[in-house]
């Protein structure tokens, strides 16, 4: 019988001593593999498309904005209470330990930094305007990022072979897709030096 892409994935995280928390999010992982292939993928969008959606989010995030500033004091400083709520530590437990106050502020902070940081990312999309199908390999090398965020809290570091690629391999097949080499190139050579340069290390 033919070992299906999930019982690969469970087979190499028994075999690598993978902890539970990290096999389920790779299995999670590989689910959205299989979302992007099948609902996506068909409907994926050309840099230009890619340019224009988050030029609406950068729109859309100043609007929101706009709104939040016209409520009256009273609800702003709740809606900042009830949002800033959701996130651990909390505001008072933050403060305490050296966030600025400032930061807590869905109008004044929050909702502007989403607004730049979307302006940020259209002006990094190269080929703006040229006709063209989406990168492939930028969107597979994106999905091994991910794998290798899941795949920090084990200690488990990228490389081009070895455990890393035999999971990247696995989560692949579970989601539906194979493996090309140039993507896991790609994610060495480009993605993960970027990450690193601006701090991140995977």
């Amino acid at each position: 019988m033919v070992e299906s892409g999930s019982e690969l994935l469970r087979r190499r995280c028994v075999e690598f001593s993978v902890p539970k928390e990290v096999e389920i999010a790779l299995t999670t992982h590989a689910g959205y593999i299989a979302e992007w292939r099948s609902r996506i993928y068909p409907n994926d969008m050309t840099p230009t498309k890619r340019a224009k959606a988050l030029a609406r989010i950068a729109d859309m995030t100043d609007e929101l904005r706009k709104e939040v500033e016209r409520l009256p004091l009273l609800d702003r400083m709740a809606l900042d209470d009830v949002y800033f709520a959701q996130f651990k530590p909390g505001i008072i437990e933050a403060i305490d330990a050296g966030a600025e106050p400032t930061q807590f502020d869905l109008g004044g902070f929050a909702l502007p930094r989403l607004q730049h940081a979307a302006d940020l990312v259209r002006r990094r999309i190269v080929n703006v305007g040229k006709a063209g199908a989406p990168p492939m390999t930028e969107r597979q090398a994106d999905f091994i990022r991910c794998i290798a965020q899941c795949v920090k809290p084990a200690n488990i570091v990228p490389t081009n072979n070895g455990i890393f690629r035999d999971l990247c391999e696995a989560v692949f097949l579970a989601g539906g897709m194979t493996l090309p080499d140039r993507a896991i190139r790609y994610f060495m050579q480009k993605v993960r030096p970027r990450l690193k340069a601006e701090g991140y290390c995977l």
